[in-house]
């Protein structure tokens, strides 16, 4: 498949896992707040200069850590980044954290500039790239895919030269095994005790993997997935982006316009709920 900005986000993955080899104690290390409003940590900041070095030469930047960047030419594509999706989770030694990567076409670049959370309403994603750090694993859609692209990087050990390297030879295959889930994936559940006990009343079994990107992207692998925050474009626009031809239901906001989603129910309540079995999302729904 030929896509700019697949094998930029392939590329610039593998130096992002080369920089986070050689030094721990700076990739854990506390800085200022960032424009998404979380503290950034060092992995945080060097995976976005590794991405901005890849990027910058064909489209925009809006990045959960320094907001806006302009590109070095004249373009109306955006990548909206998280550029490390579960900085807690690397913080704690949990093996579950990523980056997400959205281009977008953005008609006023401005309005970037003044909201950190949604695009405006004739905003429209492109493609998504979302891909699993400690895995390797890599799930990617566009536009024109009838379903998301899947496949796992090669290991470093296996990989001499990953900026020259034809892309097709950095790639492995990966099985998507069709099986029947018997796990959801709730993340924040901590702060919503009362659904915690409905899901467990219902017989729902479930965990929070603290990374939400990863969650929403791979979710056709879970039962459900349910998110109480979605406002911030950082942590959800890949991964919803990629989920979209899920059943989901939802107060899904201006992200209902910018991406095309198949099934979707608006709902009014604080939460989104994805599965790709309709029977359980409504069940879910009565939350």
């Amino acid at each position: 498949m030929e896509s700019i900005f697949l094998e930029k986000s392939i590329r610039a993955s593998f130096e992002v896992l080369k920089e986070f080899a050689q030094n721990y104690d700076y990739l854990i290390k506390s800085f200022e707040k960032g424009a998404g409003g979380d503290i950034s940590i060092g992995a945080d900041l060097l995976s976005e200069k590794i991405y901005a070095k890849h990027f910058l030469d064909y489209c925009n930047l809006d990045s959960e850590e320094s907001g806006f960047i302009k590109a070095s030419i004249t373009t109306n594509k955006v990548l909206v980044l998280d550029s490390l999706d579960g900085s807690d989770n690397l913080k704690s030694g949990i093996p579950y954290y990523g980056a997400s990567l959205a281009l977008c076409e953005v008609k006023d670049l401005e309005s970037l500039k003044k909201d950190s959370k949604s695009l405006q309403g004739e905003d429209r994603v492109l493609e998504a790239f979302v891909i699993n750090f400690i895995s390797l694993e890599v799930i990617y859609s566009n536009l024109e895919l009838k379903q998301p692209l899947t496949f796992k990087l090669k290991s470093l050990d296996c990989v001499s030269d990953f900026i020259h390297t034809d892309i097709k030879e950095l790639a492995l295959p990966l099985k998507n095994y069709v099986v029947a889930p018997s796990c959801g994936v709730f993340e924040r559940a901590h702060t919503a005790p009362e659904y915690v006990r409905y899901l467990k009343n219902k017989g729902f079994k479930f965990r929070g993997l603290g990374a939400a990107a990863l969650s929403l992207a791979f979710a056709f692998r879970y039962k459900f997935v349910i998110m109480l925050e979605i406002s911030r474009r950082y942590d959800v626009l890949a991964g919803l982006f990629i989920s979209r031809d899920l059943y989901v239901y939802g107060n899904l906001g201006v992200y209902a316009l910018n991406i095309p989603f198949s099934n979707m129910r608006e709902g009014t309540k604080d939460y989104v709920v994805i599965s790709s079995n309709q029977t359980t999302l409504n069940q879910i729904v009565g939350m």
